[in-house]
């Protein structure tokens, strides 16, 4: 268990469907420990320029997770990794620099198990599911949240591994690879 525990979601980077999975999927998460360990999770949201922010705050609302979020635009950058845990990205696409970004910054990633996104993660660094329902994902990605949360030795191997992955991978165009995100 951390200390803090921050769940990175980009929800600017999600269409309507995942978005709603990616806070629902916290807000099971967050609804399933207890009181003491609650105060412990987070959410940080990253919205870009053209989210309307009552339509967040409305998804935040049902699933009674507002007070644990925190909104932030994506013009913040490497700032939303640096106080980030774990990337949950319920997408069923790579999204061109989301996944590289967070594993340079030694975060593991919760995906879909799909093809665009085996391209950046595999176990070293992440978990992934095969999407079925809705309901089945958010149950899927909570438990997830819910492995990484409580078990530090798990946590921490994916870390390495995500710094690992990356380094490996992505490394070589780092510099482009930096200068394209600002």
């Amino acid at each position: 268990m951390t200390e803090n525990f921050v769940v990175l979601l980009p929800y600017g980077k999600l269409k309507k469907t995942q978005r709603e999975i990616g806070v629902r999927s916290f807000a099971d998460f967050y609804h399933g420990i207890t009181p003491k360990h609650q105060k412990k999770v987070s959410l940080l949201l990253v919205r870009s320029e053209n989210d309307d922010i009552n339509e967040i705050r409305d998804l935040l609302n049902l699933g009674e997770v507002e007070k644990k979020t925190q909104i932030v635009h994506e013009s913040a950058g490497g700032k939303n990794h640096n106080a980030s845990d774990v990337l949950l990205f319920p997408s069923e696409t790579g999204y061109k620099n989301v996944i590289p970004e967070a594993l340079s910054h030694g975060i593991p990633v919760l995906s879909y198990d799909v093809e665009a996104v085996r391209d950046y993660i595999d176990v070293s660094c992440g978990m992934t599911t095969r999407s079925k329902t809705p309901e089945q994902d958010i149950g899927n990605f909570a438990q997830m949240l819910s492995i990484l949360y409580f078990d530090p030795e798990v946590m921490k191997l994916l870390e390495r591994g995500a710094l690992s992955r990356f380094e490996k991978y992505f490394s070589w165009g780092l510099k482009q690879f930096r200068r394209s995100l600002y």
